[in-house]
């Protein structure tokens, strides 16, 4: 979904804006992360569907690429998965107040971007548990693969 370019952006995006963040994030090359980033919503939904969605997100594809490499090495914990999504919460926040800065509280796009951060983070805690599961099962039979 997103060329190396992007991820590069993307990586000191996170850096620039003290988000929180894997190792993996910075230490895979972006071709890497390419491989792993799909931007908005899970790998089962179909690719025009998830490209619209992370449109509608434009604004802040870095907390999702982020909270994607989380996923990725998923160790299938219910508690690891909602410090991920708790963390993509507080990213997506981060981004927004970066994004509209001191004049957020009296912007009505900041508030229709307030709106949109805070139902892509309550959708991701209550729907995220099968892509988490998936992405361990996943990784655990590549490790058996080896």
């Amino acid at each position: 979904m997103y060329r190396p370019e992007e991820i590069l952006l993307m990586q000191r995006e996170a850096e620039e804006l003290s988000l929180k963040y894997p190792a993996q994030f910075m230490l895979l090359s972006c071709e890497e992360l390419a491989q792993i980033v799909n931007g908005y919503g899970p790998d089962h939904w179909h690719e025009k569907l998830r490209k619209a969605v992370s449109w509608i997100f434009r604004k802040y594809p870095t907390p999702a690429a982020i909270h994607d490499v989380r996923y990725e090495f998923s160790d299938g914990s219910e508690l690891t998965r909602k410090a991920a999504d708790a963390e993509f919460a507080a990213n997506l926040l981060l981004v927004w107040q970066a994004r509209y800065g001191i004049t957020r509280w009296i912007n009505p796009a900041a508030w229709y971007g307030y709106w949109k951060i805070n139902t892509a983070a309550a959708l991701t805690c209550k729907f995220g548990k099968s892509a988490w599961r998936d992405a361990c099962c996943r990784r655990k039979r590549s490790c058996e693969n080896e």
